[in-house]
């Protein structure tokens, strides 16, 4: 059966020959014009008997192409004619033939006849062509060898890539211990011979190693936050936007963990603009933990000025105000998040509960699935609760508990365990009588509350102290 696949993969790529040969001949457009007539005409037969689908008679041409400009031929053709038949051969060769075949292909390499760019070009596409038609087998025994020529030739340049290309297909596979074996030689290889570092290599060997701790470990969170801080110290521009879009998500998911809401949603809005522009389907879940990140942010900060703790209101930011996020408003999978940002603008409490409710079981499927959303869409309630409660009892100086614990649909315990927290944390100037269950506001501004701020602004120090030593534990 393999034998069989192999034939239909192999009768596929001579089919469709002639939609892609072009990366095989156009180093044609660099001849001297003085090719030998002979090698010329029986590689233009053999590209025609390819087309044909006659896979024998290409076979016996470019073999015969070979003999006369093998790669052990002294002052072969100034077309080369030798080299891209070989590539040839080893796209259309039967299985059992493979990597015989890529060995000669590779004794190209280790003559003077090619140029490197032309190698590194070969072997990336002959590379992808193998990684849909060869066996898992074939393709170790082809990376063995290829690597061994190139750093027998001191091709460090190539060895690095291609052995990133094998790592990235182990972990296309699955092979994390595999992968785990080659990270140690790829970091090394990243320092060249001058001392100098290969930083956009590096940026990408970092982008994988944190896709495999994320799929394999995803609650290592001090593996991933070193991995996030030595990638984002890196200067690569010369890195796909993919990459950078891979560790910018790993940083907007280890903010969250943290409760850094605004550095998480800068980071998920700079993954969601990469993806976005190399067209990647991540893009949209990222616009998703964006618009999350948002939503939990309070709706105060503290700041402190002359010396003293302030109490500043953080204004409201709408994600889909963005250009790049518009097009993504009516996305499907972006419409619960779009509705519950929608209610959080407008401090719906209501509108906002029903949305996360099995009243809406769609959108309830969608928070149970995925753990991010399940893990913090709760405190989005919470922040939304808190917006609601300000604007209720701005007016007052005196709000019962009953009438509170109504509008916020909770009970009147939960509503003086929140009016606590807000007393301690500087935003409401008042007490709570709780024999007659009573909120009574005080005037004057802060002068009367300075004990209860500085007493908030311990207690959230200390807050933030113990989720960070809870983080890295």
């Amino acid at each position: 059966s393999t034998q069989s696949t192999w034939e239909k993969k192999k009768s596929t790529a001579m089919s469709d020959a002639g939609s892609d040969e072009n990366w095989f001949d156009e180093e044609d457009m660099s001849g001297s014009g003085e090719e030998d007539a002979d090698l010329d005409n029986k590689y233009q037969d053999a590209k025609a008997a390819v087309e044909k689908g006659d896979k024998a008679e290409a076979l016996r041409l470019f073999r015969e192409i070979l003999d006369q400009d093998g790669p052990t031929k002294s002052g072969g053709s100034d077309s080369n004619w030798g080299f891209k038949s070989a590539k040839w051969i080893v796209r259309i060769v039967d299985n059992k033939d493979v990597v015989e075949s890529f060995d000669t292909f590779l004794l190209f390499l280790k003559s003077n006849r090619v140029a490197r760019n032309q190698s590194e070009k070969a072997i990336s596409k002959l590379l992808d062509r193998l990684a849909e038609q060869a066996t898992e087998e074939l393709q170790a025994q082809i990376y063995a060898r290829t690597l061994g020529v190139l750093r027998e030739s001191k091709n460090e340049g190539l060895w690095l890539k291609t052995s990133l290309r094998l790592a990235k297909l182990f972990f296309l596979r699955g092979e994390k211990d595999n992968l785990e074996k080659e990270l140690p030689g790829l970091h090394a290889a990243t320092r060249k011979s001058d001392g100098s570092e290969d930083e956009s290599a590096h940026m990408q060997i970092y982008a994988l190693e944190i896709q495999m701790v994320t799929q394999y470990e995803p609650q290592n969170h001090m593996r991933l936050k070193s991995l996030f801080t030595r990638a984002c110290a890196l200067q690569a521009p010369i890195v796909s936007m993919q990459v950078h879009g891979i560790v910018n998500e790993c940083g907007g998911h280890l903010y969250l963990r943290e409760q850094n809401w605004l550095e998480a949603q800068n980071s998920f809005g700079k993954a969601f603009l990469q993806y976005n522009d190399a067209s990647l389907p991540q893009r949209v879940i990222c616009l998703r933990y964006q618009v999350l990140a948002n939503m939990l942010r309070p709706c105060y900060e503290f700041k402190i000025e002359d010396n003293i703790c302030k109490r500043v209101l953080v204004p409201k930011i709408n994600p889909f105000d963005s250009r790049e996020t518009k097009a993504f408003y009516n996305d499907p999978a972006i419409a619960l998040l779009k509705d519950l940002n929608e209610a959080y603008m407008q401090d719906d409490l209501s509108s906002f509960e029903r949305l996360i409710s099995r009243q809406c079981p769609e959108n309830y499927q969608d928070i149970e699935s995925d753990p991010v959303l399940k893990t913090h869409v709760p405190r989005c309630v919470h922040n939304i609760r808190v917006n609601v409660l300000l604007k209720l009892i701005a007016p007052y100086t005196r709000v019962s508990l009953a009438f509170l614990s109504k509008e916020l649909h909770v009970s009147e315990q939960d509503v003086e365990e929140l009016l606590v927290s807000l007393i301690l944390d500087g935003m409401i100037n008042g007490h709570i009588d709780q024999c007659q269950s009573v909120l009574n506001l005080a005037s004057g501004g802060a002068n009367k509350t300075s004990k209860y701020t500085s007493m908030g602004n311990w207690a959230r120090r200390v807050d933030q102290l113990s989720r960070t030593v809870q983080a890295k534990i």
